[in-house]
């Protein structure tokens, strides 16, 4: 039963879902779906509370949340709110918003909470596994090296153990025009305006303004000694989105054939790169009459 509870589905061990199901059953002795929708959705309200922690503190950011209530609120993908099938897609970014988040405290209990989550994430779907690698380059980053050989020793044998007898993943036969144009497609999903070259022009435009800042972050880090421990929001919204970018790159890579839709539990990863990349880009800004703009703009 145990093996069975972990073994591998498509490109994912959906285990937390698996787990949900029978603890469900054997303390109602019925599986009920609607309390299965119910519970995924706790994950949004868990995300905005991540959300309420970070950006609350600072005066121009905490006007932010307004908007990111309304956008990852909204009921224009109701089909999520109401069905199971979107669980593991929410829990998986639930956890990893929760690993990141811990990722920012330094300790070693917060070093726990962070792998706890992040293996948690794998487990509960296919691109979990995709924040092993950013939260291992944050650990870098910060200088943390005491923490970044526990975690990469702690999470490289958790690997084996995920990967063990693993079937062969199968994916669609690779054509980068057609997984350029899914990628693209998965990040703007969410702002659906019915102009599909105004939504790729504006993706594209967020692609690279975030692409040109964050090299530059990262340029300053190590030629400039630029201290991020003292940034918590760009320490927290940066691996976040790295994430979703890689997320999407993976789906664009397994999924994307020429007439491939987005389905609707992928939404709320679009959805998220927007919310993500405003506050990524507010940061930014370093300047709160800018910032005000974009807010009011948004």
């Amino acid at each position: 039963k145990i093996r069975l509870i972990f073994q591998q589905h498509a490109q994912h061990r959906i285990a937390y879902f698996r787990l949900f199901i029978v603890g469900h059953y054997h303390l109602l002795g019925t599986i009920n779906f609607k309390n299965i929708a119910i519970f995924a959705n706790i994950s949004n309200f868990i995300v905005f509370g991540i959300f309420f922690k970070i950006l609350y503190k600072h005066q121009i950011f905490k006007y932010l949340l307004l908007p990111i209530a309304l956008i990852l609120f909204q009921f224009q993908y109701y089909q999520n709110i109401i069905s199971s099938y979107g669980f593991p897609n929410m829990a998986v970014y639930m956890w990893v918003f929760l690993a990141f988040y811990f990722n920012t405290l330094i300790g070693r209990k917060n070093l726990l909470f962070t792998i706890l989550c992040a293996i948690l994430a794998a487990f509960s779907n296919g691109n979990g596994v995709l924040a092993f690698p950013i939260l291992l380059f944050f650990l870098f980053l910060q200088n943390r090296f005491s923490d970044l050989k526990i975690a990469g020793i702690t999470l490289g044998v958790f690997l084996v153990f995920y990967f063990a007898l693993a079937n062969d993943m199968a994916t669609q036969p690779l054509n980068i025009l057609n997984s350029a144009n899914y990628f693209i497609k998965f990040l703007s999903a969410a702002f659906f305006t019915g102009h599909l070259k105004l939504e790729f022009l504006a993706t594209i435009l967020m692609l690279i303004c975030f692409g040109g800042l964050f090299l530059k972050d990262i340029y300053e880090r190590f030629f400039y000694k630029k201290t991020i421990e003292n940034e918590p929001i760009w320490l927290f919204v940066t691996p976040v989105l790295l994430w979703l970018l890689a997320t999407a790159l993976s789906v664009a890579v397994f999924r994307a054939t020429p007439q491939a839709n987005i389905p609707n539990w992928y939404f709320n990863y679009s959805i998220l790169f927007l919310i993500i990349f405003s506050i990524y880009f507010v940061n930014a800004l370093k300047n709160k009459y800018l910032a005000s703009v974009f807010i009011v703009f948004l």
